[in-house]
């Protein structure tokens, strides 16, 4: 149901096999939510870890914030794939999203 609201908030008026730019555009999106909910739950975990006292809450809550890292990494790929062909690389950059897939 969450998926459904994001896609049809950030990608509007796509149905079935999405188009190359609007696979990009998914990406993005998929990589912003991540971010913004692990960040999320790095507050509530810190907040937390200092009120119980809990170790095990604050080494959590850094997992989160490198699971956040990688939001930001799956991001950038996306957005750097969707890089026109320039004279250094004349056939594209869409390698870069799976060049950033390896680093996840």
């Amino acid at each position: 149901m969450f998926t459904s609201i994001i896609l049809k908030t950030f990608l509007p008026g796509m149905t079935g096999q999405p188009t190359p730019d609007q696979r990009i555009r998914c990406g993005i999106v998929s990589g912003i939510t991540g971010i913004a909910c692990n960040i999320l739950l790095v507050i509530v975990k810190i907040i937390l870890a200092i009120l119980s006292g809990s170790i095990a809450v604050a080494a959590d809550a850094v997992n989160n914030l490198a699971d956040a890292g990688s939001g930001i990494i799956a991001a950038a790929g996306f957005r750097l794939s969707s890089t026109p062909p320039d004279a250094e690389h004349p056939f594209g950059h869409g390698r870069t999203e799976y060049a950033a897939a390896s680093f996840l």
